[in-house]
């Protein structure tokens, strides 16, 4: 739990809130300050009466919930009963989900001028913070947004975030973290009245459950990857290695990779026809006993690739980067993708060619253990289980909808 006095946001999340804290705690001090007809002796009683009333009012929004938030404001206080949601951070309030909203004003909205980094969790706990937030860092340097959120506290949102949200997931189950920060709201809406706002960036950090369904199959079978039309963005436009959320010609290229199989993903190449990346993420192949990985100048350096390259050397692979076209990828024993949610993907087919067997690899399957061993839990069982358990609840609760409905 986080000291009041050491939380500039104003919100202070609090795991178990118990009637012994109630009884005890600042809560009653608190009320009777607030309202001084209430006399000391009475404050407990009317507290819980309180809290009891506010709760059953609000059972509809709040059931199932497991955190309570408090907000300080000088010497009073307000508090909200445990929510039935996960929370986000949003430009200095915790509050629940489905409350957090972006200014349509907003700079991220209008003009897509947002960075972003997406994280998960391995047995609750976030995976390479560290590193994915000295690459925000990066980013946010490049683009020169009014952003001057010291790192610790970004660090310590994140983990306030994490640790309630994960209690709202099965023990088996993880979670994928976001954080955005866009450029600040729009001043040609605003006017000049509108200043301070478009001097202040938004700041988001949110969560959701890893949808172990959408990969299941890819991992046993593979995934099919598609060169479109489209081309990735040069570097003279925008830096590769900054992790921007403006990705449209991402969303084409998807689009347009489907219409030749609706399974398929895009991988862009640049216009000299080099191998980029995908939407998600970076892609491997393997000849022999060697890997090879596009090179950094022009794709975005993943925290998933940094982790394969270290596993892929530990496992005696020579890795390395190099300038890969199509013929390249075609011929490859092995090829697959990394990725933060999902870690690795194997890739059977491309540009509806079978590569290698057709089936996931050897080395693949060497560098999933590898990475299970890493992180300690067994990452394709998790995938295997989670996707099942994620399913029957989907199917149970479209079988509910269609009964009230």
């Amino acid at each position: 739990m986080v000291h009041p006095k050491s939380c500039d946001s104003g919100y202070h999340q609090i795991p178990r809130f118990s009637k012994e804290k109630i009884r005890h705690g600042v809560s009653l001090r608190g009320l009777a300050a607030l309202n001084p007809a209430i006399p000391w002796a009475n404050a407990q009683g009317y507290f819980l009466s309180l809290l009891r009333s506010f709760v059953a009012a609000q059972r509809n929004d709040f059931r199932g919930s497991r955190c309570d938030t408090v907000r300080f404001t000088d010497n009073s206080f307000t508090s909200v009963p445990r929510m039935t949601e996960p929370i986000a951070y949003l430009n200095g309030k915790m509050i629940p989900i489905s409350e957090a909203r972006l200014s349509v004003f907003d700079l991220g909205v209008v003009l897509g001028a947002s960075v972003t980094e997406m994280i998960r969790t391995f047995r609750h706990q976030p995976f390479r913070l560290d590193q994915h937030l000295i690459r925000l860092g990066h980013s946010l340097d490049r683009v020169g947004f009014p952003y001057d959120m010291p790192s610790d506290q970004l660090r310590a949102i994140v983990t306030n975030v994490v640790s309630h949200n994960c209690e709202l997931i099965p023990e088996t189950h993880d979670l994928g973290i976001i954080i955005f920060i866009t450029a600040g709201q729009n001043l040609t809406y605003l006017g000049l009245a509108g200043r301070q706002q478009a001097r202040t960036a938004s700041v988001c950090v949110h969560t959701f459950p890893l949808p172990f369904e959408l990969w299941i199959q890819k991992f046993n079978d593979g995934q099919h990857l598609v060169t479109p039309n489209i081309r990735h963005i040069p570097s003279e436009s925008i830096d590769p290695t900054i992790k921007v959320r403006s990705r449209l010609h991402w969303y084409l290229a998807d689009q347009q990779a489907r219409q030749t199989d609706d399974s398929a993903s895009a991988v862009l190449l640049d216009h000299d026809g080099n191998i980029t990346e995908t939407s998600t993420g970076n892609i491997f192949v393997v000849h022999g006993g060697q890997i090879q990985t596009p090179s950094p100048q022009t794709t975005l350096g993943g925290i998933s690739q940094q982790v394969l390259s270290e596993l892929a050397r530990s496992l005696g692979y020579e890795i390395t980067h190099a300038d890969l076209r199509v013929d390249d990828v075609l011929a490859a024993d092995e090829v697959f993708t990394s990725s933060t949610p999902y870690c690795l993907l194997p890739v059977t087919r491309f540009n509806q060619q079978r590569i290698g067997t057709g089936r996931p690899g050897k080395v693949f399957g060497r560098l999933v253990v590898a990475w299970s061993e890493l992180v300690g839990i067994d990452i394709l069982d998790q995938i295997r289980t989670g996707a099942a358990e994620r399913l029957k609840t989907a199917n149970l609760e479209m079988a509910d909808c269609e009964t009230n409905g």
